[in-house]
């Protein structure tokens, strides 16, 4: 399962599109391919799982500031 919000997995039959992003095996992915499907896709990247990529949630996870860990906040 995805950590973000609306990454669902594609199923196979799904259409590729140049230059949209993608998550492959976890990680995001701007496709070079363009008019193929999901399946073709994992194949040509030697994949398991092929996700949409909720742009928005990643980029407002990289804006939140995060926890710091000091001996002056107490979270050491």
């Amino acid at each position: 399962m995805s950590e973000f919000p609306n990454e669902e997995i594609l199923p196979d039959d799904y259409p590729i599109y140049g230059d949209y992003i993608y998550v492959v095996d976890g990680k995001p992915y701007r496709s070079d391919w363009h008019g193929i499907t999901a399946k073709r896709l994992k194949q040509h990247l030697r994949a398991t799982e092929v996700r949409r990529c909720n742009i928005c949630a990643r980029q407002a996870a990289l804006r939140t500031p995060q926890a710091s860990i000091t001996p002056e906040s107490g979270n050491v």
